[in-house]
């Protein structure tokens, strides 16, 4: 029985997206906002109690980025049976996105080098998600039924979050209970959960835990 299976047997499960920025590339005069940043989905499995990762579902995503420039990996994910009739998943990069956000520009790219060439080039509307993976010109609002709880302000990794609870409004039945973790070290990055509350509050959220209910114990990540 593989991870995946074993965390979707359990009947209660946290599920925390996360960005974690990483330094990339020298800052200087004529560049000023660039690094790497990695988007990642973890799972509570209430069994272990543990936070788990689940790469062969939800792989890494990795984003690089300079200024307005930024290129995107886009995982892909290739399911073979092997000869006892295991599933066996293994993850692989399928493309990658070059995008000119002042241009709203894109560019898809088969590998990841100065040679490669282009096999795609579009333009993407604010509103629509796209191959991308990530709409740098969406806000992302979450829409919630009570006014937003700050909580206490806590450290991991030596980062210090401020958090915020929210209860976002479901289909009138299951509302699900979501933690948002803001970075106020990060002031200004384009990366970001629900931008316009960002925005109010002057610092950018990082990170959401989506807790479960008693009406929503199945919970699912936006």
């Amino acid at each position: 029985m593989n991870s995946m299976r074993h965390i979707s047997s359990v009947k209660l499960f946290f599920i925390v997206s996360t960005l974690f920025f990483f330094p990339f590339c020298r800052y200087t005069k004529e560049i000023k906002n660039c690094g790497k940043v990695l988007y990642r989905m973890n799972f509570w499995d209430t069994s272990s109690q543990k936070f788990v990762r689940a790469p062969e579902y939800w792989p890494d995503r990795r984003i690089w980025y300079r200024d307005s420039l930024v290129i995107l990996e886009a995982p892909g994910l290739i399911i073979n049976i092997d000869t006892n009739g295991k599933e066996v998943r293994r993850v692989i990069s399928d493309h990658f996105t070059y995008i000119d956000l002042s241009k709203r520009a894109f560019y898809e790219y088969l590998f990841f080098s100065d040679t490669a060439m282009f096999t795609k080039k579009y333009t993407q509307p604010d509103s629509i998600e796209g191959r991308t993976g990530w709409n740098f010109y969406a806000y992302r609002d979450m829409a919630v039924t009570e006014q937003p709880l700050n909580l206490s302000d806590t450290v991991i990794d030596r980062i210090r979050y401020q958090r915020v609870r929210f209860i976002n409004n479901g289909d009138g039945v299951s509302n699900p209970v979501r933690i948002g973790y803001l970075r106020c070290d990060k002031k200004g990055t384009m990366f970001q959960f629900d931008k316009r509350f960002s925005e109010q509050r002057g610092c950018p959220m990082v990170r959401i835990d989506e807790l479960p209910t008693s009406r929503n114990p199945f919970s699912n990540s936006g």
